[in-house]
C-alpha cells in the first residue's frame, strides 16, 4: 500500500487545514478523498493503475462515492469501466 499512497503524492486531495489530504488508509482499506469529482476520478484512475501494476485488486463491488455536501454533485466515478453511483450522507 505503501507505493500506491506514494503514487497519487502529487495529485490534489482535500484540503484540511494546512494540509492536503488524497488518502486515509488501514491495512487493505482506503478513502480517496478530494474537493471535487475531477480531482477525486483523477485519484481514483492513479490508485487504480498503480494497484493493478503492483498485482493488487480494487473491488468495483465495494467502491464507493460518498458526498458529504448537502447538494449531490452527481459523482458518478468510474473504476475498471465500471460506472459506481453515488451515496449521500445523511
Amino acid at each position: 500500500m505503501d507505493e500506491v499512497i506514494k503514487s497519487i503524492r502529487n495529485l490534489k486531495g482535500y484540503g484540511m487545514g494546512s494540509r492536503d489530504v488524497r488518502i486515509l488508509s488501514y491495512v487493505d482499506d482506503a478513502v480517496l478523498t478530494a474537493e471535487n469529482k475531477d480531482n477525486l476520478q483523477r485519484l481514483l484512475f492513479k490508485f487504480n493503475t498503480t494497484t493493478k501494476t503492483l498485482k493488487m485488486k480494487i473491488s468495483a463491488a465495494k467502491t464507493k462515492c460518498i458526498i458529504t455536501l448537502k447538494k449531490a454533485l452527481g459523482c458518478k466515478l468510474v473504476i475498471n469501466n465500471k460506472m459506481r453511483q453515488d451515496m449521500k450522507l445523511k
